[in-house]
């Protein structure tokens, strides 16, 4: 696939895989959009990237308004990347409220929350993909990583449902 002048979003790319992602989409002349909850972070990655094709978003996933307002200021979409997520490593017993609420927000809410308000834009390209970034966890669990796989266990029926949903579409959907 050639991916010149494609614009890509990736939730989730001021570091790790997300970043990893964007700098190779910037090496193929993408238009690469990234977005992260810390300003510095993006900061840190945009200097490091070093492209006019680089655009940047301060966006929490998890608040719905936020990525109404980050979307607001995209015009063309043609691939989505839901990879922005939290790693969670604590036996049930021990995990704090907020942090179970955390993850899920983040790990489940937020890919939901960007695929909805990115779905008009991918769909008025005639060929756009969708891919939901998930782990190993999301198909077997690991002790000490139940809520963090039972987040990733939902991005995985997430994206199968949304397959059946979009297969009439022109939005290519996957999970990796």
């Amino acid at each position: 696939m050639n991916l010149t002048n494609k614009t890509v979003l990736i939730t989730g790319g001021s570091e790790g895989l997300g970043f990893a992602i964007a700098k190779e989409l910037l090496s193929q002349k993408s238009e690469v959009i990234i977005c992260g909850r810390n300003k510095e972070k993006l900061k840190s990655a945009s200097d490091k990237l070093n492209s006019s094709k680089l655009r940047t978003f301060v966006c929490d996933v998890s608040d719905f308004s936020q990525v109404q307002m980050m979307v607001k200021n995209i015009s063309n979409l043609d691939i989505l990347i839901n990879n922005a997520g939290i790693f969670m490593e604590s036996p049930i017993e021990l995990s704090k409220p907020a942090e179970i609420s955390n993850v899920i927000n983040v790990n489940v809410k937020g890919v939901i929350y960007v695929t909805k308000a990115c779905l008009p834009l991918l769909k008025r390209r005639s060929e756009s993909y969708l891919l939901n970034i998930s782990s190993t966890k999301g198909v077997e669990g690991e002790a000490n990583l139940s809520v963090y796989s039972a987040s990733k266990f939902a991005i995985q029926g997430f994206t199968e449902s949304l397959q059946l949903e979009l297969k009439d579409t022109n939005i290519k959907v996957f999970g990796f």
